[in-house]
């Protein structure tokens, strides 16, 4: 669950992003950062994001 440490989860995500492509840079985000009105990022996502089906 992203959202407690944001230090803690860019390092976790980092080690999973480096064993599919060095060139992936994570940038965790939880859902409030989609509904906050100046987010350039989650703005980006929403609208030129692809969707994931990821386990749970």
């Amino acid at each position: 669950m992203l959202g407690r440490d944001i230090i803690d989860e860019t390092v976790f995500l980092g080690e999973i992003a480096g064993q599919v492509d060095l060139r992936i840079e994570p940038h965790p985000m939880i859902p409030e950062d989609f509904t906050e009105k100046y987010n350039p990022l989650a703005d980006e996502v929403k609208s030129n994001g692809t969707p994931l089906n990821l386990p749970r």
